[in-house]
């Protein structure tokens, strides 16, 4: 059961353009009964284990921005350990219906992405499609990789990137959901380079998390974490290969109806017991 969730989790990560870690955490509580706090803090790890494959398939396609990657990835990962110590400190109630809300967040723009901008429901994190046309990257008019990061740049950029990696710590979410709109709006990249860019934060940014989870946790189940982690590389290897065959905004919006579901039945069941 464990190689199967983690090969859902994986899968899911690969085939949506954001948003497809935040299946991880219902899932884990209700498969293996982990506390909300113990698994958002697992969910990093292994999130973090896909997304560093999907990088590694990635660095031949020429999609990735590495220096917006580098600059986001840094900040984020700072801020991703304070995350995880409030984590730690919220009532496990609470902790689920803030998770509830960025749910909520991410289903609503996937679902918003498929009916307005269809054709961008088909670029996700597994395709392996080299880069044909690669926009300018601007930050305010200003080219930041000739030219430099702009003061201006830097500040937002790293703003979007604060709040990005202490959510993830806190809720144990990779972040896709908020890097690539900041990514697009801050940069102009292209969709399928801010998507392909998003894999290189989420790994860090999931990893730093992670490493602090584990470092005060008080237990860890390294069996059940090795085999959910072996299981999501193997789910974006299947990613990668059906990609192009069944992604599309009707998955979408079939994704986005069963992750409210999955976790609005998640949070009431925790809260109740």
């Amino acid at each position: 059961m464990s190689y199967v969730i983690g090969t859902l989790i994986g899968a899911v990560l690969g085939l949506t353009g954001a948003g497809g870690s935040v299946l991880a955490v219902p899932m884990l509580i209700q498969f293996f009964q982990l506390s909300p706090h113990d698994a958002m803090g697992m969910s990093l790890g292994v999130v973090s284990a896909s997304a560093i494959f999907g990088v590694l398939t990635k660095i031949r396609s020429a999609q990735i921005e590495w220096l917006p990657a580098i600059l986001y990835s840094c900040v984020g990962g700072l801020f991703s350990p304070l995350g995880i110590i409030l984590n730690k400190q919220l009532n496990a109630n609470y902790l689920m219906v803030g998770f509830l809300c960025i749910v909520f967040f991410v289903c609503s723009r996937l679902w918003l992405q498929a009916s307005t901008y269809p054709s961008e429901a088909k670029i996700v994190r597994s395709s392996l499609e080299r880069n044909q046309s690669k926009n300018k990257t601007v930050c305010n008019n200003y080219k930041i990789l000739s030219n430099g990061i702009t003061t201006n740049c830097f500040v937002r950029m790293s703003i979007g990137a604060a709040i990005t990696g202490f959510l993830s710590g806190m809720f144990g979410v990779g972040g896709g959901f908020l890097i690539v709109p900041t990514l697009l709006k801050l940069t102009g990249m292209h969709i399928r380079q801010a998507i392909a860019t998003s894999l290189v934060i989420i790994s860090v940014v999931s990893l730093t998390g992670f490493i602090s989870f584990t470092s005060s946790a008080d237990f860890l189940d390294i069996n059940l974490f090795a085999k959910l982690a072996i299981g999501s590389i193997f789910g974006m290897l299947f990613g990668i290969l059906v990609s192009n065959y069944i992604t599309g905004p009707t998955l979408q919006k079939v994704f986005s109806m069963l992750l409210f579901v999955t976790a609005l039945q998640t949070a009431v069941f925790t809260i109740l017991n």
